[in-house]
This record gives structure tokens, C-alpha cells and sequence, in this order.
């Protein structure tokens, strides 16, 4: 019989606010890609239901679900996690404009690397900025009309949410 494993409410991944954990998982899908985020279900549909459409239940941790995700996806998801799960504040993307050049930054909490790739739209053109060790460049033509995430795909501190609540929003 295949198992069931369910992630408690307490465990760190369910302390967020209900948007964030949406917004985290697609964040998700972007960081390993939308594959992985199938297979991460695939691989917890496996343990579900035996053949006769049974199953059993088994409450695992927040830890085998960061092992599962870094084993489904090929790739050490610590940075992620840490950024989204282990820090109260979500990561803020900085941006600098000077010498033809934007520069982008990740800040952390804990001030650790956050290597999220950034989709930027310059003058109607969309690239993924690589994000290594939470530091991204690309070039930017005086004048250009730039766009960061402009899907909003990727979940970070937004200064505007953070003034609307303030001021009694949601």
C-alpha cells in the first residue's frame, strides 16, 4: 500500500498568510520550473491511493518536503526555501540603474544568497536575468522603458502592498 504523506498546518510552510502561500507556489514553479512542480505533485499522487483505491496517512515534516522538492527537481532547493519559508520578511529585489547598466540585487532576511532568476522587459524585449550568488546585470539602453517581473510571477517585498496595509487595506 502506497502512502499518503500530509504536511501539517504548524510546520513552516503553512505559518504564511493564505496569499503568500499561493504566491509561493508559483514562485515555486518558477525557480525549478513548471515540470518540476508537476513531478513534486506526481511524485505525492504516487504515495496517495494503493490499487483497490486505498490509502494511509502519514504526517511528514517540513524537512522531507524540502528533500522531496530537491530530489524531484535535481537541484539543492535550500536557497529557496530559507528565502521564503525560514525568513518573516519576503526577499526584497533591489534595483539600481547607472552607466547603461540595471543591476539587481536579492536581500534575505538572513542575508543569505537568493539566486531567483528575474524576467526583465526592456522596450518591449523580455530576457531572464541570472540571478547568481542574488546578483543579476544586464544591459539597458538611456531612456529604455523597463519592466522587472512584469508578469509579477515571482513572490517578493512589494513597498506599495506594504503602504496600502498600513493605511488599512487587507
Amino acid at each position: 500500500m502506497r502512502r499518503l504523506i500530509c504536511f501539517e498546518p504548524t510546520t513552516a510552510i503553512f505559518r504564511k498568510e493564505a496569499g503568500e502561500i499561493r504566491g509561493f507556489w508559483r514562485a515555486q514553479e518558477c525557480a525549478p520550473g513548471r515540470v518540476v512542480a508537476f513531478k513534486l505533485n506526481e511524485a505525492h499522487a504516487d504515495h496517495f491511493v494503493d490499487d483497490a483505491g486505498n490509502f494511509t496517512t502519514r504526517y511528514g515534516t517540513t524537512d522531507e518536503f524540502l528533500a522531496l522538492a530537491s530530489e524531484e527537481s535535481g537541484q539543492d532547493l535550500t536557497w529557496f526555501f530559507r528565502g521564503y519559508l525560514y525568513q518573516a520578511a519576503l526577499p526584497d529585489l533591489r534595483q539600481t540603474r547607472e552607466d547603461g547598466q540595471l543591476s539587481l540585487e536579492w536581500v534575505t532576511g538572513d542575508g543569505g544568497a537568493f539566486p531567483m532568476p528575474v524576467e526583465v522587459e526592456i522596450n518591449g524585449r523580455r530576457q531572464t536575468v541570472a540571478m547568481s550568488g542574488g546578483r543579476g546585470r544586464i544591459a539597458v539602453p538611456a531612456g529604455a522603458h523597463v519592466l522587472i517581473d512584469p508578469d509579477n510571477k515571482v513572490l517578493r517585498r512589494d513597498a506599495f502592498i506594504e503602504e496600502w496595509r498600513a493605511a488599512g487595506g487587507r
